[in-house]
């Protein structure tokens, strides 16, 4: 590697001290950095943050970039960043979302919940809670912490029931939030990621309890070991997770740091939560049907037990034109496969539309090659660099980048103001982009995944394995044609399935949902307060409960039905009639989203509907849907009717 040359970085501050209890860490840290640069001609000065005057001395001190070696509370927690995004000033380490996330053990654990990496059980502590029920939960030894410090300050590895309240105000002399977290037996090792790269596993060893303040800062017997000791194998396992759960965090162009204890060869993520459903011997074994989630999760499981019903998909691109799927509409990919037909274009799917690669009326199509990026959130970064056509399906676009927005088309219901709209399934101008694109010039190193198809095989493959099944299922009964999806709950005896008043029974305003679960965990799960109710509370606990009588349900279930298809027949019929409207269909679901062509846009729209019309509509901006009006179905035919005239009379009046 050619040496750089010094004079490049400009004039460097080295920024130390704070006002955090990690403050005379930092000092000693940021000397060494200083001294660092300092001996290689690098134009480095100490900046001694003071919370009063950081801001003027940063600007006064006219530099050119920082290198941020502040440990703790306001340095590392997306404070210090924020500053420096202000003042324009580039800066090491991870950006303000991602600093302020990761600091707070709390936010980070629920954040990562959603991509299930496996993780220590927990309780979150206060003055009232009951410490024998925190033992019972968690098991002894537990390790308290408070949720917002670093370099294990206020930590304290709890034996015995009557410790824990001394550990609690230990620690939250140090934060307002305290929990404690089941203790893990086993090695601890660290990985970190720069740019994209994971660097090697460290293996951390310590003659005492746990990697504390003095074994990190003060102890002369800690040993850093790396090469560590894991085989190659099991430290790429490690590897994967840390970059997923970096990856979760949002933040590519930055470093990150994760630690992990091996439990018997098994990955536990200190820091990172997983729920009481989902706890197992042995590797988190959670299988989520639908989704990217639930694809990861029965990768991580056992492919094996899913016998002939797993389906292995390449997640790496082969040379050629290609095209991009994103969203959740398979008419839309199965025609898009027929039009590419024998072509040389080379189909990809992305985020949530993965599943697809399993399914037998898809996999037919040779050219249907694989999955390309990750979740649809990351769709921005991925899509530029993606060097072919996109194809855009559902709602979950985001605003295209320059770079790529003349190659990104939409479909159905979702669009974006200066993109190409496909309509009727004519998807020639997206093959005719696709085949201007370069393409991929050369096959990249195979990588591979597993998904399922098919409910039958995956409660078979959780039965044999010992899994638990999430059946997300707040839309069953909201079907159009009446006919009610199956419940999976009550098929295998860890089945866990959720619903909701909101979207099922037509009752948008009323946000109360429940999980069915077997009548221990229901238990637990209402004490938790994590599926039961979105706003929970004894009320919303009654209502749930009088909805789910066998008396009740029903009779709830058959009005929704009929409003939601009866009030989707009036806005069919409402689109024909007042023209400059289009309606993408929908097989479930109490709400609807008429796309208009007015140079308006939806939240202008909707605020003129409420003032001129008193007509209350959700403009679809508020989902990023653009020219797009969310109507709700769960109206008596003689309110809809009436409302849908008066936004047909301000169409025309503005036309």
């Amino acid at each position: 590697m050619a040496p750089i040359d010094p004079a490049k970085f400009g004039k460097v501050a080295v920024l130390m001290g704070g006002w955090s209890a990690e403050r005379e860490v930092s000092l000693k840290s940021g000397a060494a950095v200083l001294s660092a640069m300092q001996q290689r001609g690098i134009d480095a000065h100490a900046v001694d943050v003071q919370r009063e005057r950081v801001v003027e001395d940063l600007k006064q001190g006219g530099f050119d970039r920082a290198f941020n070696i502040l440990h703790g509370p306001g340095g590392e927690d997306g404070v210090m960043q924020g500053v420096l995004e202000v003042l324009d000033i580039p800066y090491t380490g991870s950006g303000v979302m991602a600093s302020a996330l990761a600091m707070d053990k709390l936010r980070t654990k629920q954040l990562l919940d959603g991509i299930g990496l496996p993780t220590p059980n927990y309780m979150v502590l206060d003055e009232e809670t009951d410490y024998e029920y925190v033992a019972a939960n968690l098991g002894l030894p537990v390790m308290v912490k408070p949720a917002q410090q670093g370099s294990s300050i206020g930590m304290s590895k709890v034996d015995e029931v009557d410790q824990l309240h001394h550990a609690y105000h230990a620690a939250a002399q140090f934060d307002g939030t305290v929990i404690a977290e089941q203790w893990v037996h086993g090695k601890e090792y660290t990985v970190a990621i720069l740019g994209d790269e994971a660097l090697p596993a460290i293996l951390l060893e310590t003659p005492r309890d746990f990697y504390d303040f003095e074994a990190k800062y003060q102890s002369g017997d800690t040993q850093y070991i790396c090469p560590c000791d894991l085989g190659a194998a099991r430290e790429s396992e490690l590897a994967v997770l840390v970059q997923r759960a970096y990856t979760a965090f949002g933040e590519p162009e930055h470093h990150f740091r994760s630690g992990a204890v091996l439990r018997s060869g098994v990955p536990i993520r200190s820091g990172f939560e997983r729920r009481p459903y989902a706890r197992a011997e042995g590797p988190l074994r959670l299988l989520v049907l639908g989704g990217s989630q639930g694809a990861r999760a029965l990768n991580e499981g056992v492919p094996e037990a899913l016998g002939r019903a797993h389906t292995e998909v390449r997640v790496t691109p082969v040379t050629g034109k290609a095209i991009l799927v994103s969203g959740h509409d398979l008419r839309d990919l199965e025609e898009l496969l027929k039009q590419t037909e024998g072509k040389g274009i080379n189909v990809y799917t992305h985020g949530e539309m993965l599943p697809a690669n399993a399914y037998p009326g898809l996999k037919k199509y040779r050219h249907l090659v694989g999955n390309y990026g990750t979740a649809w959130q990351n769709q921005r970064k991925e899509f530029e660099a993606f060097p072919g056509a996109i194809l855009m399906t559902t709602n979950c676009i985001q605003k295209p980048k320059e770079s790529y927005s003349a190659r990104i088309f939409t479909s159905g219901i979702v669009g974006w103001p200066g993109t190409t709209h496909v309509r009727n399934h004519e998807f020639g101008p997206v093959i005719e982009a696709a085949l201007a694109a370069p393409g991929f010039a050369e096959d990249a190193p195979e990588k591979k995944i597993v998904i399922g198809f098919g409910r039958n095989a995956v409660l078979g493959a959780a039965e044999r394995v010992g899994a638990w099944v999430l059946s997300d299922e707040v839309y069953a009964g909201a079907e159009r044609d009446g006919a009610e999806t199956p419940s999976l709950f009550g098929r295998y005896e860890r089945v866990i399935a959720t619903g909701s008043l909101s979207k099922a029974y037509g009752l948008q305003g009323l946000r109360v949902g429940w999980a069915v679960a077997p009548s221990d965990l229901a238990e637990e799960l209402w004490a938790r307060k994590d599926y039961t109710t979105i706003s929970p509370g004894l009320l919303t606990d009654t209502l749930a409960t009088l909805a789910l009588r066998d008396d009740v349900r029903p009779r709830l279930l058959d009005r929704a039905r009929t409003m939601i298809r009866e009030g989707y027949e009036v806005v069919e019929r409402w689109v024909d009639d007042v023209g400059g409207f289009r309606l993408a269909g929908h097989e479930a679901g109490a709400v609807c989203y008429p796309a208009y062509e007015l140079p308006l846009a939806s939240a202008e729209l909707a605020d003129r509907l409420r003032t001129e019309k008193d007509v209350l509509v959700v403009p679809g901006a508020h989902f990023d849907m653009g020219k797009y009006l969310r109507i709700g179905l769960g109206v008596p035919r003689s309110e809809l009717e009436p409302a849908l005239a008066r936004i047909g009379e301000l169409v025309a009046e503005l036309a």
